[in-house]
């Protein structure tokens, strides 16, 4: 009983963690697409626009905390540096 407990106990965590990096994707690809379109409306090209967002998006992504989890979370747009 206490292993199927256990084994239980990890798939939930497992399909728990398997949702946040879903959610996590969404929000990357989301923010990639609101950056380019910016880039586009202020008059980039489409392939310099894309080039943009992608650095925007990486760079927001490695600056960004889950306060509650101490690690990597959501893009940070107001967070300098």
């Amino acid at each position: 009983k206490a292993a199927e407990d256990a084994l239980e106990h990890a798939e939930e965590a497992a399909i728990e963690a398997q949702n946040a990096l879903d959610a996590a994707a969404q929000a990357a690809a989301i923010a990639t697409a609101a950056a380019t379109a910016a880039a586009l409306a202020c008059g980039e090209d489409a392939v310099d626009a894309i080039r943009q967002a992608k650095a925007f998006v990486t760079d927001r992504l490695r600056a960004s905390q889950w306060v509650d989890l101490g690690g990597a979370g959501p893009v940070a747009h107001w967070i300098s540096g």
